[in-house]
C-alpha cells in the first residue's frame, strides 16, 4: 500500500513538472533539465548526510521527516505553482497516451531507455546490497550516496553550457560508456576476490563514475522526449513514457536483488555491464530522424 501510494504521488509529480519543462522554448530546455538535476542531486545529498552525522537515529526519523516537508510542500504547491500562460487543450487523457505511443520515434526511445532504467535501479540494489555485507557496512554504502549526489551537483553545475552546446545523442553515448566503465571496475575487483571488504576508495570511484554517466542519460533522455513533443501533448508525451521506467525499474528490482545473493558476485557485475553495452548500442545504432 506504502509504495502505491508513494508511487501514485512520484507519477502525478513528474508527470506535471516535466511536461512544464517539456513545453518550454527548446533552446532553454537542456539548461533547465540540468538545473532539474542539479536540484534532484541536492535533495539526495541531504538525506545520506544527515543520517552520517547521526548514524545510530531511529529508522522511523527519516520517514517521519520526509512525510513533514511533504506536508509543508503540499500546503504551499498551490501558490508556488504559477499559471499557464496559454490555454490549456481540452483532450481526453487516453487520446493522448495513444498518439504518444503511435509515434515510432517515441516508442523507439523508449524501449532504447529500457536498459539504463534497469541499470539505474542498481544504485538502490545491487550495489548497496553487495557493498552492506564488507567490512564497511552500511557507513560504506552512506559514503556511495554522498558521493553520488555530489557528483551529481557537480556533473549538472559545470556542465551546464556543455549540455547546451551538445546534442542529447552525444550525452546518451558518453553516459552509457561512463556505466560500462563502473562496473568493468566492480566486476574486476570482485573477481579478484576483494569483494565488499575493498577500500571504500575503490567504491567511491565505482560512484564517481556511475553518477557521471548517470548525469548526462538523465537530462539527455528528458531533452530528447522534450523534442518529439508538440504544442500542448507534452503532459501525455512524458506520462506515457514512464513505462520505460515501469519495465527497467521492474527488471532491474528483479534481477538486481537476485545477483546480489549469487555466489559469485563478479558475474552480477558483469552482467549489468552487458545491460549498460545494449543501452549504448540502442543508441548508437539509431540513426536520427
Amino acid at each position: 500500500m506504502w509504495a502505491c501510494v508513494s508511487g501514485l504521488g512520484a507519477a502525478l509529480y513528474e508527470t506535471t513538472a516535466y511536461s512544464i519543462f517539456g513545453s518550454l522554448d527548446g533552446s532553454v530546455r537542456p539548461k533547465v533539465f540540468a538545473l532539474n538535476n542539479l536540484a534532484l542531486n541536492l535533495g539526495a545529498l541531504i538525506g545520506p548526510a544527515l543520517l552520517m552525522v547521526v548514524p545510530n537515529a531511529n529508522g522511523a526519523l527519516p520517514f517521519l521527516v520526509s512525510g513533514a516537508v511533504f506536508t509543508a510542500l503540499a500546503l504551499i504547491a498551490p501558490w508556488i505553482a504559477g499559471r499557464s500562460t496559454h490555454n490549456a487543450v481540452a483532450a481526453h487523457p487516453l487520446r493522448g497516451v495513444l498518439v504518444a505511443f503511435g509515434d515510432r520515434r517515441f516508442r523507439r526511445l523508449c524501449w532504447a531507455l529500457v536498459p539504463f532504467w534497469t541499470v539505474y535501479t542498481q544504485i538502490y540494489v545491487f550495489i548497496p546490497l553487495t557493498f552492506s555485507h564488507g567490512a564497511h557496512g552500511y557507513n560504506g554504502v552512506r559514503s556511495f550516496y554522498v558521493t553520488n549526489a555530489l557528483i551529481g551537483i557537480a556533473t549538472a553545475w559545470l556542465g551546464m553550457g556543455w549540455f547546451q552546446r551538445t546534442n542529447w545523442r552525444s550525452m546518451m553515448v558518453i553516459g552509457h560508456v561512463a556505466l560500462c566503465a563502473s562496473f568493468a571496475v566492480g566486476a574486476l575487483l570482485f573477481a579478484r576476490d576483494r569483494g565488499a571488504d575493498a577500500s571504500l576508495v575503490i567504491l567511491v570511484v565505482i560512484a564517481i563514475v556511475f553518477t557521471f554517466g548517470e548525469s548526462l542519460i538523465l537530462p539527455a533522455s528528458n531533452i530528447a522526449l522534450a523534442d518529439l513533443t508538440a504544442d500542448g501533448n507534452a503532459g501525455s508525451y512524458f506520462g506515457a513514457s514512464a513505462i520505460s521506467w515501469a519495465i527497467g525499474g521492474m527488471l532491474g528490482n528483479f534481477i538486481g536483488s537476485i545477483a546480489a545473493g549469487w555466489t559469485t558476485l563478479a558475474q552480477g557485475w558483469i552482467l549489468f555491464m552487458g545491460i549498460a553495452l545494449a543501452g549504448l548500442l540502442a543508441f548508437r545504432l539509431q540513426r536520427p530522424e
